[in-house]
């Protein structure tokens, strides 16, 4: 059981969400590597949200490239599974204006509910979640790459928040990240990748 978070912790999630909204990987790899960082365990908040699609609005609250601005929620959820602790993953009952505007109707909404029963999926049947070992691999240039470690599991979790195609050692194998997406492989501890498990067209 994880004791009481102090006052003055600072959570995993809420950096986080500002590399998804910047894109700056070694913020947030500091605030991991924080002796006082504490998992937050829940989904990120409406506000957090919000601030992760300002950067793909304009002044007037209008994308330009809403399935972008689609990719950078996905990341943000996936970022909320693959951290550290017990995540909720779900859409917020208030949702802000940029947000309620991006998904507006049913069929907006059931890309991002499928990616998060994927999410929910993963972490239910990977024993890396939800209280494995958290190792930082890679933060610079806009790329966010950790493990999670479980008893017999690794998973591999690589986000991309950049506008290229990403190649990023996993074990002994090289996988691609699509530019503002994530991958999350899972393999057997100490062995190369056996499948990945979700990965952003």
């Amino acid at each position: 059981m994880l004791p009481m978070e102090p006052a003055f912790a600072v959570d995993y999630l809420s950096p986080a969400m500002r590399y998804a909204a910047d894109g700056r990987a070694e913020e947030a790899a500091r605030a991991f590597s924080d002796v006082h960082a504490w998992p937050r365990g829940a989904a990120p908040a409406a506000p957090e949200l919000e601030q992760v699609l300002r950067s793909a609005a304009d002044t007037h609250g209008a994308f330009a490239d809403p399935p972008l601005a689609r990719r950078l929620v996905n990341m943000a959820y996936a970022l909320a599974a693959t951290l550290p602790g017990p995540a909720a993953l779900a859409f917020p009952r208030d949702p802000g204006p940029l947000l309620a505007h991006l998904y507006r109707t049913a069929s907006d909404r059931a890309e991002l509910f499928e990616i998060l029963s994927q999410l929910e999926g993963l972490r239910a049947t990977c024993d890396a979640f939800p209280a494995g070992g958290f190792h930082l691999v890679k933060a610079c240039d806009g790329v966010l790459h950790f493990e999670r470690l479980g008893p017999t599991e690794t998973a591999d979790a690589i986000f991309n928040r950049t506008e290229r195609v990403l190649v990023e050692a996993v074990g002994e194998k090289m996988t691609e990240v699509n530019p503002f997406g994530f991958t999350i492989t899972v393999r057997q501890a100490g062995h190369s990748p056996d499948h990945s498990y979700y990965d952003i067209v």
